[in-house]
Parts: structure tokens; C-alpha cells; sequence
């Protein structure tokens, strides 16, 4: 597990990160979609996140370069589905960007 720089955790990841940000990244052709998402420079790390509890919570996103696309995302607990499960699963909720 690494934590981003700048949130006054370690470890924290190898390469861009600063100001409680990751540098979120993904390998292979840039033309097809994949489940996939990393951090850690030449250390790959997954990414993930725990709630302690339940809430509302708010998720940023930004685009680190040109070209930046987001198709999808998923949340999803662990100990209920798989990852193939959660990605494949035919109800995804939908939620509106502001």
C-alpha cells in the first residue's frame, strides 16, 4: 500500500504524486479499453480506497495530459464481488459528473 505525497503518510510512490494526489496510470494500446489503473512508477501499485464508514463522499479527478480520458470507473466491495464480477456485472449505477 502507498499513500500520495503530501497526504503525510508512507510509504509513499515511486515517480509524480504531490498534494494528496496520485499520478494514475495504465499500460498496453491506448485504443482499447481495459480494467486497469496503477501508480507507483516501475513499482506498479493498484489503486484503491477504504470508507471507514458510511457517508457522502467526493472523488477528484484530473486530467494529467493531453489526450486524458476516463471511460469508466468502478466501485465495488471486495469482499462482495470479484473484480470480474464487478466488472461485468449488467447494472452499473450511473452518476453525473459535475
Amino acid at each position: 500500500m502507498v499513500y500520495p505525497k503530501g497526504s503525510d503518510k508512507t510509504p509513499t510512490p515511486n515517480g509524480a504524486s504531490k498534494e494528496g494526489w496520485f499520478k494514475i496510470y495504465r499500460s498496453g494500446n491506448p485504443l482499447t479499453f481495459k480494467w486497469d489503473a496503477n501508480t507507483s512508477d516501475n513499482d506498479t501499485h493498484k489503486i484503491y480506497v477504504t470508507f471507514e464508514s458510511p457517508g457522502i463522499y467526493t472523488m477528484e479527478v484530473s486530467g494529467r495530459s493531453i489526450g486524458h480520458a476516463i471511460d469508466k470507473f468502478v466501485l465495488y466491495q471486495e469482499a462482495a464481488y470479484s473484480k470480474s464480477e464487478a466488472t461485468e456485472f449488467p447494472n452499473f449505477s450511473k452518476v453525473g459528473c459535475k
